[in-house]
């Protein structure tokens, strides 16, 4: 495996779209989980799937890993560890408090948030008018609802 620029821990809907975004803008990307054999399914085959930390540090690591603060604080705990602060580290949280997660980091300057939204859609091999026609339709429902719910 060529080291990772991108480094995505969790292996969930977010982190599998996340690492979609990079590896489609030719930035080579890996998942780290758990257990790689159960994450087969809707990974881009140009993803690294590993189960351990390479050896260097990538630029980015970007974790997405379920909304609870002791399992995001304990993997950024294993990451400091092997990784001393080289990498920019961020959280991919929609609920949990950034401050709140950088506070206990021996590099806090080095944390950010990234936030990405709902899975990556594939339009590829579509015609562009009828994608144009759908992007404008749900963005007419969006609107619609905003609207109504003001």
């Amino acid at each position: 495996m060529k080291q990772p620029e991108i480094l995505i821990i969790g292996s969930g809907v977010m982190g599998r779209g996340i690492a979609k975004s990079f590896v489609s803008a030719g930035i080579s990307t890996a998942i780290l989980s758990r257990n790689v054999a159960n994450v087969t399914a809707g990974v881009d085959e140009r993803v690294a799937l590993i189960e351990k930390l390479p050896p260097n540090a990538p630029g980015l690591i970007i974790e997405a890993v379920p909304e609870m603060m002791a399992v995001k604080l304990n993997s950024y705990a294993v990451i400091e560890a092997a990784y001393a602060g080289k990498p920019v580290l961020s959280s991919n949280t929609s609920t949990l408090d950034l401050e709140e997660l950088a506070r206990p980091l021996q590099h806090p300057e080095r944390f950010l948030g990234i936030k990405s939204g709902k899975g990556f859609y594939d339009w590829s091999g579509k015609d562009p008018a009828e994608v144009k026609a759908e992007a404008a339709r749900k963005l007419g429902d969006l609107l619609a609802y905003l609207k109504e719910h003001r």
